[in-house]
């Protein structure tokens, strides 16, 4: 893929409508609200390593992209002397500095969580022209969002009526034949693996293997989730017996569990965990298996994502850039240079201050090309559960 074709159309002759003289552009990304009021971050460690990493434009991908232009749009739209500036001078890698929350991170809605700004005044449009391919981490962290939600509702339910260090494999990914795409299974299923440990998704682990570093389960189909999921532990306690834990609710035969596949959603599952807990049954006995609901019945407008620019540069004066419709005040956009901060459990975007800030949970992950930070697996579990993941 020529990452100088990975942009929008309309993006091909932004580099024009700038004011004269400005230097540099710098822009964010949030979370504008949504179904969740925080969100989980992930995935950019993958668009960078996979996408931005090195030497990713070559004199060739310039030539390429300038035909493509002039035959899609018209003959002087393209930037072919800012694009071979960047392949003439730094090789082919991006001048640009990426700063984001670490991955793994649950972060209150309406916060930046990843900003971006050139670092060659000559390049300053290339911040918004990588708008496109970075604005698809609304997926990874949309799917993570989710999955995190459902592993606190289950949480709550085996707190209540049995064993939380059960949590790891109570949602399992069914989701691989109901996306879009191989990718979107990769990306999709790995942010669900880092709430929990259970899929059938092999896309999604071995995209964490590259970019991240014997019981009988009976399996009921179709049917009103919760009256099934009922219907199926007592025919099972009565064939196999059960015992009654130290929280007073009802076990299967340890060599029998119950995995509910069909109809599964964020709501379905709440509904069958009561249903379960009003019926005297742990929460020890189930499983779920969800499958396109987890990976693909979500959109960016699910937790609201947008991506602006909120500073620029001309002539060596900062200017702030930002929206604020008379109609639609939700969508005002923040201004200026931005730092975020964690005190005493609360999260706020504040005006950044000049030079380092240690304050400031934004850090540098990536300049000119060069991945500058990354993160295991196992760290982001530990950044989005803690060191004792049953809390």
């Amino acid at each position: 893929m020529n990452l100088v074709l990975q942009t929008d159309s309309y993006k091909f002759s932004h580099w024009k409508q700038y004011p004269p003289g400005t230097q540099y552009v710098y822009s964010y990304l949030e979370s504008r609200g949504g179904m969740f009021d925080q969100t989980l971050f992930f995935g950019l460690q993958y668009y960078l390593l996979h996408y931005l990493n090195g030497a990713v434009v070559k004199e060739q991908d310039v030539i390429e992209a300038r035909e493509f232009v002039d035959q899609h749009i018209g003959p002087g739209v393209f930037n072919f002397n800012g694009w071979m500036h960047i392949v003439k001078h730094y090789g082919g890698r991006l001048p640009v500095i990426i700063k984001a929350v670490p991955e793994g991170t649950q972060v209150d809605t309406h916060n930046v969580l990843m900003t971006i700004e050139n670092t060659d005044p000559q390049c300053f449009w290339l911040t918004n022209y990588l708008e496109t391919l970075l604005l698809k981490v609304w997926y990874p962290i949309t799917v993570g969002t989710l999955s995190n939600a459902i592993r606190k509702v289950f949480l709550a339910a085996l707190k209540r009526s049995g064993d939380p260090g059960l949590i790891d494999f109570k949602l399992h990914d069914f989701g691989y034949r109901g996306v879009s795409s191989e990718e979107t299974a990769g990306i999709g299923a790995a942010a669900h693996l880092i709430n929990f440990k259970g899929t059938d998704t092999v896309a999604g682990i071995r995209l964490l293997q590259k970019y991240y570093k014997g019981t009988l389960v009976v399996r009921p189909d179709s049917g009103n989730p919760k009256d099934v999921v009922l219907k199926v532990l007592d025919i099972l306690a009565k064939k196999l017996g059960y015992e009654t834990n130290s929280k007073g609710f009802r076990v299967l035969n340890p060599k029998v569990r119950v995995i509910q596949g069909d109809g599964v959603n964020y709501w379905t599952i709440q509904d069958t965990l009561t249903a379960m807990n009003r019926a005297g049954w742990s929460a020890d006995n189930i499983t779920f298996g969800m499958g396109g609901a987890l990976l693909q019945q979500l959109n960016r407008d699910t937790q609201k994502f947008a991506f602006k620019t909120s500073s620029i540069v001309v002539n060596g004066e900062a200017r702030d850039v930002f929206k604020d419709p008379v109609e639609g005040h939700d969508k005002a956009s923040k201004r200026g240079r931005l730092a975020l901060l964690h005190n005493e459990g609360k999260w706020a975007t504040v005006p950044a201050v000049k030079g380092d800030d240690p304050e400031d949970v934004l850090r540098p992950v990536f300049r000119d090309g060069e991945i500058l930070l990354t993160q295991s697996v196992a760290e982001i579990r530990q950044v989005a559960h803690g060191r004792n993941a049953t809390t």
